[in-house]
């Protein structure tokens, strides 16, 4: 069997028809307005990267080896988050997408099939991380004053590092897939993500970065630069990419050798994996889609809970159901381990993040800020994977609410209450504890608080929203769903909502960072907290009430 270049073509068509609906009449002004905002989300990310890259140089002697430590740190981060999508990704686009009962039936060679399958893994598990990764490392580059081919060659380099996890991530996963059974994989990817998060964090241990922390910590500034620059592993992929990236940046002669090795090794994955899969796929095929059974301890589990739970009927119904989809769907249970890994080691950095106020470059006050920042991003990530697409995750039962006496206004609300409890709960719990190891004012702690919760059901309404505006009731890969663009206009509107929100505290935590200012104005200081507090508020309605009622109507007029 020859390779069969047809078999992308669905993949094509599909893009092709998305872009020429989004270019209607209908949508056309609505699709450039988020295209807009997509545009400044990435220029704000650029900005920002080349802002700190600039403080990180402005340090005398040691700069440049802070810049290239932090830029290993970067990719090793993104190397195991890729490696970890990765493996959930190809278990889908593998073993258990619906399309693959037709594909497996058509009259052409695996290595057709395989390169369709992968390419749509790497797409799944690669282009956030990509999308994220390319403006940073665009921002530290200009900020050396990089010309066009260092861009090109980053771009190049970036694609190649990514290929290395996403064909890990599918031989690994062949190898659960044949050695156990279906029932069990669920178990098996629960033991791998503790492995990759023990892994990560014993890497973060290693790296110390708290040591820098502290102005005591070290005895003299060679001591520093030695304990700093300690050269990555030539073995680690991370560690090429970064001595490339870096050798570009700074107009130095490329180590031909490493990259020939990132170049070959990326090459050699590819029709490595193509060859063991090969050897393991129909059987493991047929195990990954072999009966199941029952599982009536897990029903059994879901229907209590959502009994105990004292809230309406219809709200009761869909969490139980909700609740079944998600013990047994892999793709979406074991996210959860790298979104609590997440949690852990935003939660432990703080621990460190308190030394910063030793050197006087950040007081309580900006500490207010970072915690509130890097919670807002946690919790938009949270929602991408599962508030998001659970409008989505219906299916064809979305046509059952459709003609049952139920409005969409209710099925809308009812996903809006069982979505956002957990999240704010996640949310408040971890600022409380985050403030908790700041050792924070009762002012900051409870303004921070206060924010989280209001965050947390902020984002909770735009995924709810977003969602039910650009439903995917078709979609076979549920790890596709955030992918869409339904998927980037969410995170760019709940980012820009989180973005606003903390703005709008800055006045009110300035009086408490300031009183003696906040003495001066007088009665002005109660005018000015009332307007923010009304404006979050404005904030907080329109992102929950204005757009889950838009988007119930949108619902009602849905047909396919």
């Amino acid at each position: 069997m020859h390779f069969n270049k047809y078999i992308f073509l669905p993949h094509l068509y599909s893009l092709k028809n998305s872009i020429y609906l989004s270019l209607g009449r209908e949508s056309r002004i609505k699709n450039v307005f988020f295209l807009v905002l997509g545009l400044s989300f990435i220029i704000t990310l650029f900005f920002l990267s080349q802002f700190i890259t600039s403080k990180v140089l402005s340090i005398d002697i040691i700069g440049e080896f802070v810049a290239k430590r932090i830029l290993s740190m970067l990719l090793m981060t993104i190397f195991f988050l890729v490696l970890f999508s990765a493996l959930v990704t190809s278990l889908t686009a593998f073993y258990t997408a619906e399309d693959l009962n037709i594909i497996l039936s058509l009259p052409i060679g695996f290595e057709s099939i395989f390169f369709s399958r992968i390419y749509r893994s790497f797409i799944n598990s690669s282009w956030m991380p990509l999308g994220f990764i390319l403006p940073v490392v665009f921002g530290f580059a200009s900020t050396f004053g990089a010309k066009i081919f260092t861009y090109i060659l980053i771009i190049f380099l970036l694609v190649l590092f990514f290929i290395i996890p996403v064909t890990l991530g599918s031989m690994i996963i062949t190898v659960i897939v044949r050695l156990f059974p279906a029932t069990r994989i669920k178990e098996v990817l629960v033991v791998i993500g503790i492995i990759i998060f023990s892994l990560m964090y014993i890497w973060f241990r290693m790296f110390q970065p708290e040591r820098f922390l502290n102005p005591d910590g070290l005895s003299t500034m060679i001591e520093f630069i030695i304990r700093f620059d300690v050269p990555g592993s030539i073995l680690i992929p991370s560690t090429w990419v970064s001595e490339l990236i870096f050798a570009s940046i700074k107009g130095t002669k490329i180590n031909t050798i490493i990259l020939i090795s990132l170049t070959s090794t990326s090459i050699a994955l590819i029709f490595i994996s193509a060859i063991f899969i090969d050897r393991f796929y129909l059987e493991g095929f047929s195990r990954a889609n072999e009966g199941k059974k029952k599982g009536l301890t897990k029903s059994l589990l879901a229907y209590r809970f959502s009994r105990l739970i004292p809230i309406s009927q219809l709200p009761k119904v869909i969490l139980y159901k909700d609740l079944l989809e998600f013990v047994r769907q892999p793709s979406q249970w074991s996210q959860l381990i790298l979104l609590f890994a997440l949690l852990v080691v935003y939660v432990y950095n703080f621990k460190h993040f308190k030394n910063i106020q030793l050197t006087g470059l950040i007081s309580q006050w900006g500490l207010y800020f970072l915690n509130m920042g890097l919670c807002g991003f946690v919790i938009a990530a949270l929602g991408a994977r599962f508030i998001f697409p659970a409008i989505s995750l219906e299916r064809n039962s979305f046509y059952i609410y459709k003609v049952s006496p139920i409005s969409m206004k209710k099925f809308v609300y009812s996903k809006f209450f069982i979505y956002s409890i957990p999240l704010t709960v996640t949310s408040g719990v971890v600022t409380l504890v985050s403030n908790m190891i700041l050792d924070s004012t009762w002012e900051y702690f409870t303004i921070s608080v206060l924010m989280s919760v209001i965050i947390a059901l902020v984002v909770s309404g735009i995924g709810i929203s977003i969602g039910a505006i650009y439903p995917n009731f078709k979609e076979v890969d549920i790890a596709s769903i955030p992918a869409s663009i339904g998927g980037v206009i969410y995170m760019i509107l709940s980012m820009t909502a989180i973005i606003i929100l903390i703005l709008l505290t800055i006045w009110p935590t300035s009086f408490i960072r300031f009183p003696e200012y906040a003495a001066k104005l007088g009665i002005k200081v109660y005018i000015i907290v009332g307007l923010n507090i009304a404006l979050i508020l404005l904030v907080l309605l329109f992102s929950t009430i204005f757009m889950l009622n838009y988007a119930s109507h949108r619902l009602e007029k849905y047909e396919e």
